[in-house]
């Protein structure tokens, strides 16, 4: 059990936290008491459905509600990844401007980066049939008042029937906002594969601009792993309900030469030096780009196999691990 486990389990059962969900639907919790027993910020980060404590089960969620304030209930809060398609569009090099010395196209490390990649090579153009997006907002910000329906674990299908959330100016982290004259684009970057996300990252930034803007909104998820771009632009269908999210389109891009020679497999081959297999279990995955985005990781800094299990969120199978 992780630490993050552990104190959790502590608030579960000095608030009764699932005895009150029972009763009442749902547990309000402020950050003081989860204080108490670790800093809110990491106790509360849980960006795909596999990295919810233990403690939570299958049924429970959290989402924050006000600056000092989270609501946990059997909330159905998390949207799987259709599976990843094939085709790879690439950019050419004639799009992307050879003045630019403060970005270096092979080396794309952080979410930030991606998304600046993405904007000056006209990826993101591209993406959206839409000329000149610039980037006009970033960083934290309130969200502002609303309320909104949210299904249940069950995904019940009447709106009637559904938990109603009310939010009081909660924190919004906000990656990328992009504009021009005919939309405003809101963009969600992740830099490790994953099989879900959370879909307060988009919902949350929509309810909030739009309510300050016109123009119609477009949510944009964006994974960079593997040097590819994946996009995928949803719309809410019902701004009132949390879970009304489409998948409008989805598109690969890539920067390099997609096409893999046997020369390179050669190459490959040959400066690979074999090692025994250490006698110790090992994190496995049920995907080929989960295994990509883990090495990228590795390459970059030396993890444990608890920092692994954090950052991707695994599964426990009698004595192995898999995410």
């Amino acid at each position: 059990m992780s630490l993050i486990d552990d104190k959790w389990r502590i608030l579960f059962d000095k608030y009764r936290i699932e005895r009150e969900i029972e009763k009442h639907g749902r547990f309000y919790i402020t950050a003081d008491q989860i204080r108490e027993v670790k800093e809110p910020r990491l106790m509360t980060k849980f960006d795909t459905r596999e990295s919810l404590p233990r403690v939570f089960g299958k049924k429970i969620s959290i989402l924050p509600v006000s600056r000092g304030g989270y609501v946990l209930g059997e909330f159905d809060l998390y949207q799987d990844f259709p599976e990843i398609p094939s085709d790879i569009k690439r950019v050419t090099s004639a799009k992307i401007p050879d003045y630019f010395e403060s970005i270096d196209l092979h080396d794309i490390r952080s979410e930030a980066s991606a998304i600046n990649v993405m904007s000056i090579t006209g990826i993101l153009d591209d993406f959206l049939g839409e000329d000149r997006m610039v980037q006009t907002v970033s960083g934290r910000m309130g969200s502002g008042n609303f309320e909104f329906y949210v299904s249940d674990y069950q995904k019940s299908e009447l709106i009637e029937k559904k938990p109603l959330i009310q939010v009081q100016n909660s924190q919004v982290e906000i990656d990328g906002g992009f504009e021009n004259e005919n939309v405003f684009t809101l963009i969600e970057g992740k830099n490790v594969v994953h099989s879900n996300f959370l879909i307060r990252q988009l919902y949350y930034p929509t309810r909030l601009w739009a309510e300050k803007i016109h123009k119609p909104i477009r949510p944009v998820f964006m994974v960079y792993s593997n040097n590819i771009f994946r996009l995928l632009e949803y719309e809410f269908t019902d701004l009132r309900y949390y879970n009304s999210l489409r998948l409008v389109q989805e598109r690969n891009y890539s920067l390099e030469e997609i096409e893999i020679t046997l020369d390179d497999l050669y190459d490959v081959w040959a400066r690979t030096k074999v090692k025994p297999e250490p006698a110790v279990t090992f994190i496995q995955a049920d995907s080929f780009y989960k295994v990509i985005s883990l090495v990228e990781r590795l390459n970059e800094n030396s993890m444990t196999s608890g920092e692994i299990a954090q950052l991707f969120g695994f599964k426990e199978r009698q004595s192995d691990y898999y995410f």
